[in-house]
């Protein structure tokens, strides 16, 4: 960080820097930083140590930011030539303490976004967070910090090791590191014997473009190229002292931004990459979804054929069976048609021959019956009965027709048994003689022809005849 001059000096600019640096020199900008800071771990603070030059080659540790600041500001009045506004006149140097010394600590800081509210892991959907970098051991960590200041103090800051005006190590934050206090004067090749110690700026020469520094190609060197070749030169000289240093920059190389907004910065890549991570982790999932589907299909499609195939087998023979079953039935069908016509027809016989035996029996009976009805009529006509009812009926017919002609007799006698009714008998012809009305003899005849059961059977009789 370069810090530009401000109207009466910047001592208040270094103030300010040194009173957040320093922090663990005053209870209340402890309290303050630590509010602005969430990476401020306040329980380490003690850790932390604050260093002065002591003006003779060394620095000895001071628990007083003012020695620092008075320190700067007996090198800023050494300047002999008018400091204008565009120069600058502080350096802030910041040098990380490597992981290889350090161990980790997962997981110790919530990922925050712009709101303060903590960043959601799309993938997990747990809350994202940080590791935190503790140094392995304070004293390598020291001896680490102060091989890097003297690297700084001979090769990069132009006023060398009395440009320094202090340092502190921070052991409090995410990662161990230092911040050097300089400033970007050196000897004036040009003072006078009343200030042989005089100062001029010499920030472009170290860091910036000047025409004392060029290349292999005959341009001026720019500040960023001069920033990367130390930063490779710083590597080399620490892997020399045989510290175990990354061999490629760091993720904060050439960074020019504030710790607050590289920490934001650095969160939001986190939250980018978890994103990138949760679509690339989506993009497998649905790729291997896609594949899974379309083996599913696959084996869908090879069942559903096999499942046609088997429908269509079990359809013919759910046919074949169907007309096995449909000929079977019409067989037993037939044949169930001819035992019911064999059975009817055994039936019929046998009631044929029921009727016929009962026929035959009613026909014994009926024989019998006519014999002893025939005998009885038999009887009955041989009596003198039927002879005195026909003559009393008509005398004159009886001695006219009948009893002159026995065959006429007989015929009367057989025709007088088979009306059903006696007035038949009388109801002639009223112009034959025999059917003239005779009302006595006609109730005579009644009551003697209506009287007894044989005159009926008799009539059987007749019929049979």
């Amino acid at each position: 960080m370069h810090v530009p001059p401000r109207e009466g000096g910047n001592r208040g600019d270094r103030s300010r820097l040194l009173h957040e640096s320093m922090r663990h020199l005053n209870k209340k900008d402890l309290t303050r930083e630590a509010a602005r800071n969430a990476n401020i771990v306040v329980e380490d603070a003690p850790l932390n140590e604050a260093f002065v030059n002591d003006g003779a080659g060394g620095f000895r540790e001071t628990m007083r930011i003012a020695d620092v600041l008075d320190y700067g500001d007996e090198r800023v009045a050494r300047v002999r030539r008018k400091i204008t506004a565009v120069q600058k006149i502080t350096n802030l140097f910041v040098i990380h303490l490597p992981r290889t010394l350090c161990v980790e600590v997962p997981d110790y800081y919530p990922r925050l976004d712009a709101d303060g509210n903590e960043r959601i892991d799309p993938l997990t959907g747990q809350p994202m967070s940080r590791s935190r970098w503790e140094a392995r051991d304070l004293d390598d960590a020291s001896r680490y910090f102060e091989d890097a200041i003297s690297f700084l103090a001979e090769k990069v800051i132009p006023g060398g090791h009395a440009a320094i005006h202090g340092w502190v190590t921070n052991h409090d934050e995410t990662q161990p590191h230092c911040q050097i206090m300089a400033d970007p004067f050196g000897p004036d090749p040009e003072a006078p014997d009343s200030s042989p110690d005089a100062l001029r700026t010499m920030h472009s020469q170290a860091f910036g473009a000047h025409r004392s520094a060029r290349g292999d190609n005959g341009k001026m060197i720019t500040g960023p190229q001069k920033l990367r070749g130390y930063q490779a030169a710083l590597r080399e000289h620490m892997i020399a002292r045989g510290w175990p240093v990354e061999t490629e920059p760091g993720a904060r190389h050439g960074r020019t931004l504030p710790k607050s907004e590289y920490t934001a910065a650095q969160d939001l890549a986190a939250s980018a990459r978890a994103e990138l991570a949760a679509a690339q982790h989506l993009s497998e999932e649905n790729a291997r979804e896609g594949k899974e589907n379309a083996r599913r299909t696959e084996e869908i499609d090879e069942l559903e054929l096999k499942a046609r195939r088997r429908a269509a087998e079990l359809k013919t023979a759910a046919d074949k069976e169907a007309a096995a079953t449909r000929r079977a039935a019409e067989s037993e069908a037939k044949a169930i048609k001819m035992i019911a016509e064999v059975d009817a027809s055994v039936e019929a016989d046998e009631i044929l021959r029921a009727a016929r035996s009962a026929a035959h029996i009613m026909r014994l009976e009926s024989e019998e019956l006519y014999e002893r009805a025939k005998a009885e009529i038999a009887t009955y006509l041989a009596s003198d009965k039927v002879n005195n009812t026909i003559k009393n009926a008509s005398p004159t017919l009886w001695m006219k027709y009948l009893h002159a002609e026995p065959k006429i007799e007989e015929q009367f006698k057989k025709w007088a048994r088979d009306v059903h009714r006696i007035d038949d008998v009388y109801n002639l012809d009223p112009r034959s003689p025999m059917g003239k009305p005779h009302g006595k003899r006609i109730e005579a005849i009644r009551a003697s022809l209506n009287e007894p059961m044989p005159a009926r059977e008799a009539r059987i009789d007749f019929e049979r005849d």
